[in-house]
């Protein structure tokens, strides 16, 4: 009976000592967690970050979603079903949208809210928030009145535009008018 007791004494010990040691494997792995969450600022490419940037990001991404909606008002329920398709998972290029302007506007707008491209198709990835979430509200929006400012960073028509060319000058003449004789006075009565 002795060495049964002792066997079973062992094992409590042998036990107890296996808790503690998790327990501290858990204590360190929190603190290591919480220490590189804290220090880590990650950047706005990545989508880490703090929230004081991700609430920047998403201010520049409802901005952006604004002035599309105001410039281009024909693209409102396709930009929707875009949002849609990418909150239910699915991944989605802008690479077949003709206007230059208009897809470098999607692709800001699709960085901003933080989703992921890989080979030109744009995909969110988890822990992120949902894209109408962030800026489905402006689809109910009315339409302003007045096209809004275009964020920092956003090609505008404007932008895109060629500069116009320095007005030119008619060529002279190669034999100038002669001159006109000044109209006589007319005398008052």
């Amino acid at each position: 009976m002795k060495d049964h007791k002792g066997r079973k004494e062992h094992k409590r010990k042998k036990g107890s000592k296996d808790k503690k040691d998790k327990e501290r494997k858990r204590k360190k792995s929190r603190r290591r967690h919480s220490s590189s969450s804290s220090s880590s600022s990650g950047s706005d490419h990545d989508g880490g970050g703090s929230a004081l940037s991700q609430l920047e990001r998403e201010r520049a991404a409802v901005q952006a979603a604004r002035y599309i909606l105001a410039t281009q008002p024909g693209i409102r329920k396709n930009f929707r079903d875009l949002l849609w398709e990418l909150d239910n998972g699915r991944a989605a290029g802008v690479s077949g949208v003709p206007d230059v302007v208009l897809r470098s506007q999607l692709q800001y707008t699709l960085e901003h809210l933080g989703l992921k491209c890989t080979k030109g198709q744009y995909w969110l990835p988890s822990g992120t928030p949902s894209t109408l979430s962030v800026i489905g509200f402006v689809f109910d929006e009315p339409p302003a009145s007045k096209t809004p400012a275009a964020p920092q960073g956003l090609m505008t028509a404007a932008a895109s535009a060629p500069a116009p060319e320095p007005a030119q000058q008619a060529p002279a003449p190669a034999h100038p008018a002669p001159a006109q004789p000044a109209p006589a006075p007319v005398p008052e009565p």
